[in-house]
């Protein structure tokens, strides 16, 4: 059987160590590959994005180095679903192999307006913000020195997704299987908002919620193997019947 990649994408202020864990939740013939943004981990001395879609064309032209004909899965988490969805659109026009499905976690629909802008804010009210949000590790607000490195890729992560604008004029439908990911508590997204998901694809669209808030995926790890594993079993299954 042909190796399928999974590709990655953080959520803001993430980097591929977010996914490190992944690859022991999933059988040999699915290779997790996370995805390193700009100014983070090893590519920390490459400037941040100014948008998302600076972010997109980068992350593009890795992907595609990689691909070598593959069959590939794209998921992305919270910033990282945006790009992923932005970047399938991408994949799309320019007539480049499709992924198999897109798994899109924490995030509502690409129109849906953010209701609190947070990048502009004082460093230390930006901070508060970010703690009571979860996700970042309490040793990171303890230390100086990380707070300076850390605050500024998530201002810019911040940034670039609350300055996102959608051609709702132009909803370009993709033409791929879409699984939409959500926590059952996250303030982040509604059941509602994230629903309307299924207005950006033309072939399925299928939805699973998770007991946690918006960075639920790290405690449901093992459950969202499972489903993308599923997922790409039937999908493979009814190419035969």
């Amino acid at each position: 059987m042909t190796k399928i990649k999974l590709f990655c994408l953080p959520h803001a202020g993430g980097s591929a160590f977010n996914y490190s864990k992944w690859k022991k939740y999933f059988n040999p013939f699915i290779e997790v590959i996370p995805i390193e943004l700009a100014g983070r981990g090893y590519r920390i001395e490459e400037s941040l994005y100014h948008s998302i879609e600076e972010a997109v064309n980068d992350v593009y032209k890795i992907i595609i180095k990689q691909l070598n004909n593959s069959p590939y899965i794209l998921y992305g988490h919270s910033m990282g679903s945006l790009i992923a969805y932005e970047l399938a659109k991408k994949i799309q026009i320019s007539n480049d192999v499709l992924p198999e499905f897109l798994v899109l976690s924490g995030r509502n629909h690409p129109n849906s307006k953010i209701k609190d802008i947070r990048h502009n804010l004082p460093n230390e009210q930006f901070k508060n913000e970010v703690i009571a949000m979860g996700g970042t590790p309490s040793e990171v607000f303890q230390s100086e020195e990380l707070m300076e490195i850390f605050l500024p890729i998530l201002r810019a992560d911040f940034k670039i997704v609350e300055t996102y604008i959608h051609n709702n004029n132009n909803i370009q439908v993709c033409d791929i299987d879409f699984l939409i990911l959500n926590g059952k508590n996250d303030e982040l997204t509604s059941y509602e908002e994230v629903k309307k998901w299924e207005q950006y694809t033309n072939k399925m669209c299928t939805f699973h919620s998770f007991e946690g808030k918006h960075f639920f995926l790290h405690e449901n790890i093992e459950e969202i193997a499972s489903i993308i594993i599923r997922k790409l079993v039937s999908q493979r299954s009814s190419m035969y019947f």
